[in-house]
C-alpha cells in the first residue's frame, strides 16, 4: 500500500470495525461513561485527519510506524520496529515531529542510535534524555538544513549532540 492510500479514512474505520475489530477492543476498551465513549471511539476507530491517521487510528499508527521504519535502510526493519516501539515517549516524540520523522536520514540516524541504545543500557530511552537530544536536534535544525545532509552528515551531528552535550559516554 501507498502512503497515498493509507491515508484514506475509509480504509482505516472498514479495517478498524472488521479484520481489526477484535485488536482494536483489547487495545483501546471503550470506556463505560457513554460521552467519553463517543470521543474514544472516534479517536480510535475513525481517521478523520492526516494526525488522527498517523497517531490514533487502532490500525492505521500500526501501518504508518512500520512505513516510517521500513524506509530507513542503515537499520535492519525488526531491529528499528523494536527501538522505536520500545517506550512509547520515544515514539510519540518522533511522530509528533513531522519534519524529524519525514527527514529519512535525519530519522535513521536517530533509529541507528536508539537501536545501539536499546542493546547497551537504554540511556537514549530515558525521557529528560531523550528530550534533550530532541532539543538539540531542534536546535542545529535551526541553522542548517538537515534535510539536505547526508546519513553520515547527520550521524556525525547526533554523534556530537551525544558526546559533548549529553554527556553520554555509553548510549
Amino acid at each position: 500500500m501507498s502512503p497515498y492510500e493509507a491515508r484514506d479514512e475509509r480504509l482505516w474505520t472498514y479495517l478498524s470495525h472488521t479484520a481489526l475489530l477484535e485488536h482494536a477492543r483489547q487495545r483501546w476498551p471503550i470506556p463505560a461513561d457513554d460521552k467519553v465513549a463517543v470521543r474514544h471511539i472516534a479517536k480510535h476507530f475513525f481517521a478523520r485527519d492526516k494526525r488522527q491517521v498517523e497517531r490514533d487510528n487502532v490500525g492505521s499508527r500500526l501501518w504508518w510506524m512500520a512505513h516510517l521504519c521500513d524506509r530507513i535502510t542503515s537499520v535492519e526493519r525488526e531491529r528499528a520496529l523494536q527501538a522505536f516501539l520500545f517506550r512509547s515517549d520515544v515514539r510519540a516524540n518522533l511522530v509528533e515531529r513531522p519534519t524529524t520523522s519525514q527527514c529519512s536520514e535525519l530519522f535513521g540516524a536517530i533509529l541507528h542510535k536508539l537501536a545501539l541504545s536499546l542493546e547497551g543500557g537504554k540511556h537514549l530511552f530515558e525521557r529528560p534524555i531523550f528530550r534533550k537530544l530532541m532539543m538539540e536536534i531542534n536546535s542545529v535544525g535551526g541553522y542548517k538544513l538537515l534535510d539536505c545532509l547526508s546519513g553520515p552528515q547527520v550521524g556525525a551531528i547526533l554523534d556530537d549532540i551525544i558526546d559533548n552535550k549529553l554527556k553520554l559516554s555509553r548510549l
